[in-house]
Formats: structure tokens, sequence, C-alpha cells
């Protein structure tokens, strides 16, 4: 029988965060206190949705200004992706969106959604909801200059074997988000971290430590009662 592996993911950073206030400092987790994967398999879930989000291209725009705004929470993008020409991205409060609105941002996030923004005019029955939607993502627009910083990416599997690979990102404050997907989307294509029916693994997590030494994780699975995975906050 295939022993079962944990993998950790670290990511120790020269650079800032933005919006770190939302994120609060946490001890590493013990193994039994993460989700297994064999847990969630066994209560007829798939990997599949989080295998897209992690697979699929993200929405990327630099010095762009939302077009208009549907809740006091979120902003509406032009932004081309896919077959879509507007993205919505939902904040964290009504204080956080009015700090971008009307702003030149970067933005980077990966939808949860599609065919979720209602259109300009007033809707009817015969019209089709549009575009796509993400959480946050949000930077303050930087300089198109940036030199390209390279950061060092961690991977501990069982506690013994050990790997490591680089992200870059061009920006001076960047999301956690960004790096989140930048990481998790090489280790899903080079190391099956995500398949449709499962994962080469069977639990871990991703850290992220600050230059004070500051650190927090996600859980890298959902929990067993979250089926269907439908991504969240």
């Amino acid at each position: 029988m295939k022993k079962l592996s944990t993998v950790i993911i670290i990511l120790i950073l020269e650079i800032v965060f933005h919006n770190m206030n939302y994120v609060n400092a946490q001890p590493d987790p013990k193994l039994d206190e993460l989700n297994k994967v064999s847990d969630y398999k066994n209560n007829k879930g798939t990997m599949g949705n989080v295998m897209n989000l992690y697979t699929s291209p993200p929405v990327e725009g630099r010095g762009v200004i939302n077009s208009r705004q549907f809740l006091s929470h979120d902003l509406i993008f032009p932004i081309e992706y896919k077959s879509y020409n507007e993205v919505k991205t939902e904040l964290e409060n009504t204080e956080l969106a009015n700090n971008y609105k009307d702003k030149k941002v970067d933005i980077f996030g990966v939808p949860y959604f599609y065919t979720c923004i209602i259109p300009k005019s007033e809707p009817d029955i015969n019209q089709n909801f549009g575009g796509c939607c993400m959480y946050g993502g949000l930077t303050f627009n930087s300089s198109e200059n940036e030199r390209d910083k390279l950061i060092t990416v961690q991977v501990t599997i069982d506690n013994r074997q050990s790997l490591g690979f680089t992200i870059t990102t061009n920006k001076n404050m960047v999301t956690i988000q960004e790096l989140d997907y930048k990481a998790r989307h090489w280790l899903t294509k080079e190391k099956k971290l995500y398949e449709f029916d499962g994962s080469a693994f069977e639990s871990g997590y991703i850290k992220f430590t600050e230059k004070n030494n500051t650190s927090f994780w996600f859980d890298l699975f959902p929990k067993k009662e979250l089926v269907p995975f439908v991504p969240y906050k």
C-alpha cells in the first residue's frame, strides 16, 4: 500500500505583504489538525475544482481603474479574461473598497465563479449575467519598470525529502493570493499536488514567513464537509 505523505510548503519573504491587518500570526499546525485527502474522498469529494483553481490562468491587470461598482464592498474592472470583458473583485469590507475606488491598481487573482456580474443596464429576464468574480487581489499600481524579485519556495515531504523552486513577482508590495497561486500552480503541474481524483499527498499546508519571523499558514486541502468544493475566502 502506498504510504500517504504530508507536504509542507514554506515561503520566506523579503518583500512586503499587502493588507496584513487581515491575517493573524499562527503557530505551526500539528499533523492531526490538518485536513486529509482520504477523508474528503471517502465523503465522495473530488479535487477537480481545486485543481482547476490552481491550473487556470490568473486574472492580471496593471494600472487599471474600476469602471463601476455593484455592492459597497466590491469593484468591477474592464479586464478581459477568457471570453469575458469584466472582472468583479469582492473586498473584505466597504472601507477597503473605497480605498481602491477610482484609483490605479494592479490586480492578480483567480476567478471562483463566472457569469456573475449584473449587466450595466437594469437586468430583465432576457438578459444574461456576464463577467467573472474573484476575491481581493488588489494593490496600488506599481512601476512597470520594477525588476522581477525571486522568491524561494521550500518544500518538505514527511520531514525528510525536500525540494525547492523559485517564483517571481515584479511588485514591491504583493498579495498573499498571488504568491499562494504561483506556489500551488507549480506544485500541481510538477508534483501533482491536486488531481481530479485526489492528490499525490494526504495532507499539508502552505506557510508564509516574513522578515520579522511572523508566520501564518493555510491548509492545502478542503474540509471533508465541503463537498462539492467551492472556492471561498
